[in-house]
């Protein structure tokens, strides 16, 4: 992402171009040598078009290792932090709530309500994130992260993934476990629909 007080420039110099692109200017001399960026000699100083290095970042993963290492443990800490925050968070209200069950049921309802609505939220994107996951051929880890969940949503899911994989009796099992009293219609027709054609094709492949 470009920094706000760089985006009116067309120009810019090797110190500009190494602070957008997280690299030192020694890197950005070294592509600018190589002919990877390109770049043009002004008044003897050498400087980079904007579509250029626009070009250049777009083809590049120009973040050096120790940077980058540096980045991915200040995400991994404000990432620990964030959900310690979310968490008392969350558990305060529900301690509220669990206060005013006597007091005051109806603000202790729309309280419970919130909750239960934001976590599915969450549960909307564990889903999400294990099929990019499942996608990018890290499968193991979209299933570890689907097993920690007990939404049947994520079962459901779950089931899919190991009926891809090659474990048919395994998704059968997932899926006749899931506690189907309290769900909809529509996901117990769901569950009963997967079970069958799951059922199906592995006494069709055993046959």
């Amino acid at each position: 992402m470009i920094p706000e007080k760089f985006k009116s420039k067309e120009w810019f110099t090797i110190k500009e171009a190494a602070e957008i692109a997280c690299v030192s200017e020694k890197t950005i001399r070294r592509k600018i040598n190589s002919g990877e960026l390109k770049a043009k000699k002004v008044g003897g100083r050498w400087r980079i078009m904007f579509k250029d290095l626009m070009e250049f970042l777009g083809k590049e993963d120009t973040i050096e290792p120790e940077k980058l290492a540096k980045l991915e443990e200040e995400i991994a800490r404000q990432k620990k932090l964030l959900m310690k925050l979310l968490y008392k968070y969350t558990k305060a209200r529900v301690d509220t709530a669990q206060k005013l069950v006597k007091i005051n049921p109806k603000q202790a309802i729309a309280i419970l309500t919130d909750i239960a609505e934001e976590l599915k939220y969450f549960s909307d994107l564990l889903l999400k994130v294990s099929v990019i996951l499942w996608e990018a051929g890290k499968k193991h880890i979209a299933i570890k992260l689907l097993e920690t969940s007990e939404s049947p949503e994520a079962k459901i899911q779950l089931a899919k993934f190991y009926y891809s994989a090659g474990e048919p009796q395994k998704a059968l099992e997932i899926l006749a476990n899931i506690d189907k009293e309290k769900l909809s219609n529509d996901l117990k027709s769901i569950i009963e629909l997967l079970y069958s054609l799951i059922l199906a094709q592995s006494q069709s492949s055993n046959s």
